[in-house]
């Protein structure tokens, strides 16, 4: 149920607003049934790996594919923001993932 609000002077609310007379919780974010923490650390793992791939491509990595975003890693994606003038972040935004799966993705093997 709602109440009506009298009022009408300026800077107040019209005569007619509506406030609600019970206040209510706002709904938490849906949450993902999948994504569970070993999901989640998998899904990274991956990420990480195919960064370390495509770094690994451009000549500016060369430890293990191993899927741990260690200081290594994080030279490399350093280098390769300072190569492509990007601001120097050290981190695995979506678009440098997007640059590298684009300019140096392991090539697709033949159809036979």
């Amino acid at each position: 149920m709602c109440v009506l609000s009298r009022g009408g002077r300026p800077g107040r609310p019209s005569p007619w607003a509506v406030r609600p007379d019970t206040s209510l919780a706002q709904p938490q974010t849906a949450a993902l049934p999948w994504m569970t923490k070993a999901v989640a650390r998998q899904w990274t793992a991956d990420r990480i790996k195919g960064a370390q791939t495509g770094l690994r491509n451009a000549t500016l990595y060369g430890g293990r594919i191993s899927g741990v975003f260690d200081a290594q890693t994080r030279n490399a994606v350093r280098e390769y923001h300072r190569l492509h003038n990007l601001t120097v972040t050290g981190t695995l935004s979506d678009s440098l993932m997007i640059m590298l799966l684009a300019e140096h993705a392991a090539p697709c093997p033949s159809a036979r």
